[in-house]
């Protein structure tokens, strides 16, 4: 029984997930790594929580989304809860289907740097929203409701091939 422990990853993977778990980040921290198929050496960001044993290597979308809603400094993570949901995905190396860990904010933890504003005439716009998609106060076009809908990125977004900054001519 004791060598079966030893056979197992410390590492937290899609599969030790039966549903979503709410957890508290304890610590981060760097661990340097040596890829199996090239043979490189490379850092992963790591995250320990204190509900759980295993620890959570971030891949680069967990990484980037964590770093958008919990800011770019990781010792502002700790203490702060996240949804880990596990996701039917796809083995890149083996093609085989495999379950993957998606990180989410759970909607009641408070995690933005902003308040929401008071509620006010529906007839108003709002101008700003925090990171929970509440509508908030913005300091210079005053209050907003605080029932409007998030606008959709997909409304105002360019084409993929649209001209950036560095493709217009000077």
């Amino acid at each position: 029984m004791a060598f079966a422990k030893l056979a197992e990853s410390p590492f937290l993977k899609g599969s030790d997930l039966t549903q979503a778990v709410i957890v508290t980040i304890g610590a981060t921290r760097e661990e340097n790594f040596k890829d199996q198929q090239t043979g490189k050496e490379r850092t992963v960001a790591v995250i320990k929580f204190y509900e759980l044993e295993k620890e959570f290597i971030l891949n680069k979308t967990n990484l980037t989304f964590l770093l958008t809603a919990l800011g770019r400094d990781e010792r502002y993570w700790i203490n702060k809860k996240i949804i880990l949901r596990p996701i039917p995905g796809m083995d890149n190396r083996t093609k085989q289907p495999i379950k993957q860990i998606i990180v989410e904010i759970p909607q009641s933890a408070p995690h933005a740097a902003v308040s929401p504003g008071p509620a006010i005439a529906a007839d108003e716009i709002p101008t700003a929203w925090n990171t929970d998609g509440q509508p908030v106060a913005d300091p210079v076009a005053g209050p907003v409701i605080a029932s409007a809908a998030i606008p959709d990125p997909a409304e105002y977004a360019l084409p993929r091939n649209a001209p950036g900054p560095r493709d217009t001519p000077f």
